[in-house]
């Protein structure tokens, strides 16, 4: 393939390089029309249109008779044919939830091809507080043999630990003295305006009956968070219930997975945050033994690394109260839905849905600037209250909260709908002849009828050792999704409780995974019939205790979340997570003998051990795979140096199956370093891109240097747009006028 690579830290004279023996260079003026479309300067103005808009003329429409215009081509399509690089071929060259179709060669949407891999699960009581742990779901062997296992063998481990709050949301965001786990000497945010102060809350401040200032205080103590949620981007959202054993303000804080979207609040130019310095797998809370947590102010003794900075973590984005902590409480349910501000949301931060388990009331909070934007009341409906336990957000934009309670009368679901709060509704409970429990965690699959999405709701039995499945009427009329039809899947575990839920997309059968009391994770296949389906539930032993929580990682491999380890929480057991390796089949390859990856650092202390208890989307595939399935492929394409060239347009081929899209956007710098924090072009629907048009222009124009990105996104189960290939067309000269 002919075709120009871009390094990032090399003189022009060392940059273009040129596959097939070409001659390397800045050879910006070659208008050898020899048709290959791409690479080594050449032009191709032979007018063979190479699967493009034939009237292009293959960027002669373009290029008029400029001697010195460039036509770089990249993809099969292209004359001749090559192939488009990745991110291990190019390091200029993005892909996140994209790849190769192996037939083809084309870019297609393949979710197991993300670029975060990690589990986001909350610690209920580290720290008589709460943290959130970072797990990575990639082994330190084959097929990553780049890091060796850890020192005791292990395959997997923590990679970070974060505080479940912070005390800068706000730019007069001060710790004021406080750290977590610890109550504070003196009231925090007490003039409602400055130190540790919520960034938005649902209720003003009040002193005496009076409003006091627009900010709350943020709650330092059992927090007890619970809900995590991960963004596309891999940020994490996390809700804490502060409900018990009082009741206290509760809240939800977002954290950044990427070190480039961190805040560097004290100006040093170094992101401070949490990381596993000594690479054992294990992050290290108290590094100086004093039986209090770290940040910023500790003091590590000599060889002993720092890698826990509570409350001055430079990760966590901002902390939203909500409800008043008094009336309302009990922060559960927590699930992410598009932005509402955004103008596009395509980019935008995810808004997160957060529920209030004694009022039923949700509040959707600014994904960027974490203001609450509104809340929606659920309940009552039919003198029925809503008490959501959890929640779910399906590609419809419906939110579907089931609440706790089992037995006569109980195991209510409602939903409402995101784009049209005032739509709310409710599901008479399951009629199925077995399974008397409640619900616990939810989620959403990608079933499909006749090539139609149904994407059926997924829960728990509490109170029984299966799992329920409603699978709605989806004919666009809102009130039909009341009159769906219910399963059960019963399984042999006797009186456990099933718990955490998460539902795969193998094919040609997918599988629910449940978690469920006593250590175990059971498997359903997805395509039960409605009624009762005694027997359905397959088990496996995760071998530790309290397995509350079931997660499918983006490589399909399951994960049990386990609340207190091997030995139970009477016998001091901490907590852990179990690995299963999983093949395209639903077959488990480690039944036997999991992966185990401890989260106890303080095993000779007792009381404050994470005790983790997450049992909701904590690993973002829910949101990617069924919520709304998309993907990016980029990459940078350079003028001729040393002078800048106009970039004129972008044309691209593809193929859009009915319910598929693929936009593009650009942006444009001078150098690489002011490349990667340049602003995008708006999103171009359809190729061929006009540079200079809306929704851009392209700015800085000319310019050094160009980096497009492709977003694929699809609506259907199974069915992929295909980006077969893409060419920036732009005149290098000398002197541009």
């Amino acid at each position: 393939m002919m075709r120009r690579t871009v390094y990032w830290s090399i003189a022009c004279a060392l940059v273009v390089v040129f596959a097939g023996g070409a001659t390397p260079g800045c050879n910006c003026a070659d208008t050898t029309a020899t048709g290959d479309g791409g690479g080594g300067g050449n032009v191709d103005l032979a007018g063979t249109g190479d699967g493009f808009n034939p009237s292009l003329d293959g960027g002669q429409a373009w290029c008029g008779n400029d001697p010195t215009c460039t036509v770089d081509c990249s993809g099969p399509t292209c004359m001749p044919p090559g192939m488009f690089p990745l991110p291990a071929d190019d390091p200029n060259v993005g892909a996140d939830g994209v790849g190769r179709d192996p037939k083809t060669g084309y870019i297609v949407l393949d979710s197991s091809k993300a670029s975060f891999d990690f589990l986001w699960i909350a610690n209920d009581q580290n720290w008589n507080a709460g943290t959130v742990s970072k797990i990575s779901t990639k082994p330190r062997s084959t097929p990553y043999p780049s890091k060796a296992p850890y020192p005791d063998g292990r395959l997997y481990g923590e990679v970070a630990r974060y505080a479940t709050v912070t005390c800068f949301s706000n730019t007069t965001g001060s710790k004021e003295g406080a750290r977590i786990g610890t109550t504070p000497a003196a009231a925090l945010c007490a003039n409602g305006l400055n130190g540790c102060c919520s960034g938005g809350e649902t209720h003003p401040r009040t002193v005496g009956g009076a409003i006091a200032g627009p900010h709350t205080p943020i709650n330092m103590i059992v927090n007890r968070p619970s809900r995590t949620a991960v963004d596309f981007n891999g940020d994490v959202w996390v809700a804490n219930r502060a409900h018990a054993p009082t009741v206290r303000q509760g809240s939800v804080t977002k954290i950044a997975n990427n070190i480039a979207d961190c805040i560097d609040r004290n100006g040093d130019g170094i992101i401070q945050t949490s990381s596993d310095v000594n690479q054992d797998g294990l992050i290290q809370t108290d590094c100086n033994g004093d039986n209090l947590p770290d940040d910023r102010e500790t003091v590590c003794p000599m060889g002993q690394p720092k890698e826990f900075w509570g409350l001055d973590d430079e990760c966590l984005l901002f902390t939203t109260n909500i409800g008043n902590g008094s009336t309302e409480h009990t922060i559960r349910p927590l699930a992410l839905g598009p932005s509402a501000t955004a103008i596009d949301p395509t980019f935008a931060p995810s808004d997160a849905w957060v529920g209030a388990y004694n009022t039923g009331r949700f509040f959707r909070v600014d994904g960027t600037s974490g203001q609450v934007l509104t809340a929606v009341s659920v309940g009552p409906i039919d003198n029925i209250n809503s008490n959501p336990y959890g929640a779910a957000v399906d590609k419809f934009g419906i939110l579907w909260a089931p609440n706790l309670s089992g037995g006569t009368g109980g195991r209510h679901l409602f939903y409402f709908n995101t784009k049209n709060t005032a739509q709310v509704g409710r599901v008479a409970p399951p009629n199925t002849t077995g399974g008397t429990g409640g619900f616990y965690g939810i989620a959403i699959d990608g079933y499909q009828e006749n090539n139609i999405d149904i994407q059926q709701v997924w829960m728990g039995e509490y109170g029984g050792s299966g799992a329920y499945r409603y699978r709605p009427v989806r004919n666009g009329n809102f009130a039909s999704l009341s009159t769906g039809t219910w399963a059960h899947a019963g399984s042999t575990a006797g009186t456990a409780n099933g718990r955490g839920i998460a539902v795969d997309n193998r094919q040609p059968t997918a599988f629910v995974w449940v978690a469920i009391d006593g250590g175990r994770i059971g498997r359903i296949p997805f395509n039960i019939p409605d009624g009762e389906n005694a027997g359905s539930v397959t088990l496996f032993n995760t071998n530790q205790a309290g397995t509350l929580g079931a997660g499918v990682a983006l490589d399909l491999d399951i994960w049990g979340i386990n609340q207190s380890g091997s030995g139970g929480i009477a016998s001091g057991g901490a907590g852990s997570v179990t690995h299963f390796r999983v093949d395209a089949t639903g077959n488990v390859l480690n039944a036997a003998t999991p992966d185990i990856v401890p989260l106890d650092d303080r095993p000779a202390v007792g009381g404050g051990k994470p005790l983790p208890y997450t049992y909701s989307d904590f690993t973002g595939f829910g949101l990617r795979n069924f919520t709304n399935p998309r993907g990016t492929y980029s990459d940078i394409v350079m003028s001729c140096a040393p002078d800048r060239g106009k970039f004129l347009a972008v044309e691209w081929d593809a193929e859009e199956p009915p319910g598929t899209k693929i936009q593009m956007r650009a942006r444009s710098a001078n150098t690489i370093e002011d490349l990667r924090t340049a602003p995008y072009t708006g999103l171009y629907q359809q190729s061929p891109a006009d540079l200079s048009m809306a929704p851009g222009p392209l700015a800085p124009n000319p310019a050094g240097y160009i980096q497009v990105e492709f977003i694929l996104q699809t609506t259907q189960r199974d069915i992929t747009p295909k980006l077969k290939s893409f060419k920036v067309i732009h005149v290098c000269q000398s002197i541009i006028g």
